[in-house]
């Protein structure tokens, strides 16, 4: 689900309140009066909007939450049972092509085998502790640089 900022809606209610004027007076009528009521209360006055007749409402530089509201008008209160079965159709189709991509991503099936990964920069070296008369010899891996810096510090103590 997106969320857009109160700025947006604002900018968007304004859009939508001035393309449903330039409808046809049949379909403005089916969209609910409260509806277009409350665009026209809520729009941003300042926002620079111009309807362009000559082009095609898909061609129109229309913000965002623009389109999501018009597609929801045109889906409650426009369409008829037929679009309203094909839109149903086609969200159905686009959300589960969402549900195989992150079915593929996060594979159930796969969850715990190990994806080949690049070797890791670092050198093994063997540190042996002396407890009692027992020795116990553990392999520590450690990042290259400290493994340099130690070596360096050996060598300077030595000497």
């Amino acid at each position: 689900m997106v969320k857009f900022s109160e700025e947006e809606m604002k900018c968007a209610y304004k859009e939508v309140y001035y393309i449903i004027e330039f409808l046809d007076e049949d379909i403005k009528e089916m969209i609910p009066n409260e509806k277009i009521e409350f665009y026209k209360s809520h729009m941003d006055n300042t926002h620079s909007f111009r309807y362009d007749l000559d082009k095609d409402l898909n061609d129109q530089n229309i913000l965002y939450p623009t389109k999501c509201i018009l597609s929801n008008l045109f889906k409650t209160y426009i369409a008829t049972e037929e679009d309203k079965a094909e839109i149903e159709k086609e969200e159905q189709k686009q959300l589960n092509e969402i549900e195989n991509e992150k079915h593929l991503k996060y594979n159930p099936d796969n969850i715990f085998k190990t994806k080949e990964s690049k070797p890791k920069l670092a050198i093994s070296s063997i540190e042996i502790e002396d407890i009692s008369t027992d020795m116990i010899v553990s392999e520590k891996e450690e990042p290259i640089f400290r493994n340099i810096i130690n070596k360096i510090l050996k060598f300077l103590k030595i000497k």
